[in-house]
């Protein structure tokens, strides 16, 4: 899995690590412009360098948050987001490595269905017996509280316009990719909660 690179640093380690991979794997489908574009630059160099290579675009990972859950509430943008199980993007590329016939391909990975944070707060209520509450922070207020928790401005400024972009629709996009690979239905965040429950208590 290639991070989503932000530096020229980072963007000389994918060329590195994709010289000796069959598959390459970039996170971060659906980010605001300027990490959207390190990621554009990224693929495209290694399109040029050798086109035998299987490429998966994954949404959105899901991920246990301690923090976010700490006092059951979630502070964010409120935007719909196609979130896929880790768990489909390792098998995803399992599937990839041990086939024949993907040389060259890319392939975006997605989960299920596009859901907000309020049905996220919804479905841990359910799992967890007790009240998770989803507040729609403002816009100001987002980027004050994630500056409050000491995240440095610049990383503040592109969480909120990722955030912001979600509002505006651009982490929604669902593709079949993962039950085409698999044979099966993506996992759904449902199946991801009942899966982790006792890490969220």
């Amino acid at each position: 899995m290639l991070a989503l690179p932000l530096s020229p640093a980072r963007l000389h380690a994918g060329r590195v690590l994709h010289d000796g991979a069959k598959c390459a794997a970039l996170s971060g489908r659906g980010l605001p412009h300027a990490a959207r574009h390190g990621q554009r630059v990224l693929a495209r160099d290694l399109q040029d360098r050798d086109t035998g290579r299987t490429r998966l675009h994954c949404a959105q990972q899901l991920r246990i948050s301690h923090t976010a859950l700490a006092e059951h509430e979630i502070f964010l943008v409120e935007g719909r987001i196609s979130f896929i199980d880790c768990e489909d993007i390792a098998a995803c590329a399992l599937k990839l490595l041990l086939d024949d016939g993907h040389a060259g391909k890319t392939y975006t990975l997605t989960g299920p269905a596009a859901i907000s944070y309020k049905e996220i707060a919804g479905t841990l209520s359910t799992a967890l017996g007790k009240p998770v509450e989803y507040v729609d922070l403002p816009p100001e207020r987002m980027l004050a509280n994630l500056q409050a928790s000491g995240m440095p401005a610049a990383f503040a400024d592109m969480m909120l316009n990722l955030m912001l972009d979600f509002a505006r629709g651009g982490g929604a996009v669902l593709t079949p990719a993962v039950s085409e690979l698999l044979g099966r239905p993506a996992r759904s965040f449902e199946q991801f909660v009942a899966d982790n429950v006792a890490a969220f208590r």
